[in-house]
């Protein structure tokens, strides 16, 4: 039964909701699991509605809805993410959002594992069709992501990371 994650501070725009309505589409049997965290930025209820609102939508029997709010260290999210079969990301547009990038990103790709997103700005640095869930099926997605995002695990690696900043700094 194919598994699939997502996580983030428990906020509607991170589009949880829209994850376990696609997949209650396309599949009779899977396993949803998400790791919605409660920010001390947040007020509390909206934490708490929303992780009521994602229990609320509706599923088929063979879609189970795990949910869990702990944070995790930087090894256990990799093992969180390693996990799954697709890591998925589908937050919503953003229109004040140019100026940022969404770190799930930089932790997904720390994975050798299919990963989808959305058409939203925050993931405008590794955007193509071919891992849109809009735009491309999981089942494709599935076989192509993981090649697709070899060469940003290439670009934004230690070693080229560092390069770049000594470039930037030594000149």
């Amino acid at each position: 039964m194919p598994i699939f994650g997502s996580f983030g501070l428990a906020a509607r725009y991170k589009g949880f909701a829209k994850l376990i309505q696609i997949i209650n589409q396309q599949y009779d049997n899977a396993v949803i699991k998400l790791n919605m965290p409660r920010a001390h930025f947040y007020a509390e209820d909206s934490s708490i509605k929303e992780v009521r609102h994602c229990l609320s939508i509706p599923r088929k029997p063979g879609i189970i809805l795990l949910i869990h709010n702990k944070f995790l260290s930087n090894e256990d999210l990799l093992t969180y993410l390693n996990s799954n079969t697709m890591n998925i990301f589908l937050y919503d547009k953003m229109g004040g959002s140019k100026n940022c990038i969404s770190s799930v990103i930089d932790v997904a790709l720390g994975v050798r594992k299919p990963l989808a997103i959305s058409d939203s700005d925050m993931f405008r640095n590794i955007y193509d069709d071919k891992i849109c869930l809009y735009k491309t099926p999981i089942s494709k997605i599935l076989e192509t992501s993981v090649e697709h995002c070899e060469k940003f695990r290439e670009q934004y690696s230690h070693k080229n990371v560092i390069s770049k900043f000594k470039q930037i700094v030594l000149g």
